[in-house]
């Protein structure tokens, strides 16, 4: 049973208040990726309205990963208004129309668990990329350096306009010459 489970009888006319700093890890413990933040804040409130039960609240945090250029360790905030439906009846046995995303169950024992909208919000609102800084130079693809911290010597290695070392493409192709058979001349 979730912590984060409120039965309607807690839930009187004034509504319920929440306030919750929520380690992500508890929301789902049996998943082994989690989006990377460790915890998430929880604030707003629980009220009843014509047998629904509505939330009405901010979810705030912070994703912290390396930076998708030059692998430094990179923060960006969670900071969302939220509005959470949970019902008895679902639309899409009553109309046949797509459910709302923001749509609930009301649990079998007459409850609201907020753990599933919670992890809805956090997996769907981490950045699918992010950078330590809009102009990141990233990582040199010869020799690894960070090109924000250095100037790597790469460039000035170079014969006849080719690199004493190899490319990146070039060392992948090395470790399959069975392939360089296989390949077709271009047309």
């Amino acid at each position: 049973m979730s912590d984060f489970r409120y039965p309607l009888v807690s839930i009187d006319d004034a509504g319920l208040e929440i306030a919750a700093k929520i380690p992500v890890s508890v929301l789902h413990p049996e998943v082994s990726i989690r989006p990377p933040m460790r915890e998430v804040l929880l604030d707003g409130r629980l009220d009843k309205v014509n047998g629904d039960v509505f939330f009405r609240g901010r979810i705030s945090g912070t994703y912290v990963r390396p930076c998708d250029r030059c692998l430094t360790e990179t923060c960006e905030r969670l900071d969302i208004q939220v509005t959470w439906i949970f019902s008895n009846t679902c639309p899409e046995q009553d109309t046949g129309e797509e459910p709302d995303d923001r749509l609930y169950s009301i649990e079998g024992d007459d409850s609201v668990d907020l753990v599933q909208p919670i992890w809805d919000e956090i997996a769907l609102g981490e950045p699918r990329r992010m950078l330590c800084s809009p102009d990141c130079r990233g990582l040199c693809p010869r020799c690894g350096e960070n090109l924000n911290l250095v100037n790597c010597n790469c460039d000035q290695k170079t014969n006849g306009g080719h690199s004493d070392l190899e490319t990146g493409l070039k060392q992948l192709a090395a470790l399959y010459p069975e392939l360089k058979n296989r390949m077709k001349p271009e047309e």
